[in-house]
């Protein structure tokens, strides 16, 4: 999981996100299975506080610290969160999550 600590996204809680998605990976024990990695901006600030599910490609926006359960629940199902997701990797395109 990339977490975008860009200006915009920090201005938006993104140290927060990130620190709230550690957390859920340390409190299950997923250490293994999900690296939590923060990154410079990712440039898609319109969707401030923005992760990405890699190598899924699944990049979820508007991410608050209480978005990590559902999320870290979603990436573990290998399903996608429509309610979260911003753009979906799909046969080596993204599209958009309506």
């Amino acid at each position: 999981m990339l977490v975008c600590q860009g200006k915009n996204c920090r201005k938006e809680g993104a140290k927060a996100v990130y620190k709230a998605i550690q957390k859920e990976v340390d409190q299950r024990e997923l250490k293994k299975a999900v690296q939590v990695t923060k990154t410079k901006c990712l440039e898609q600030c319109k969707g401030k506080c923005v992760a990405v599910d890699y190598p899924e490609g699944t990049w979820y926006r508007n991410l608050t610290p209480s978005d990590s359960k559902d999320l870290l629940d979603s990436m573990m199902a290998r399903d996608v969160n429509r309610d979260l997701a911003g753009h979906i990797l799909k046969n080596g395109t993204f599209k958009k999550v309506k």
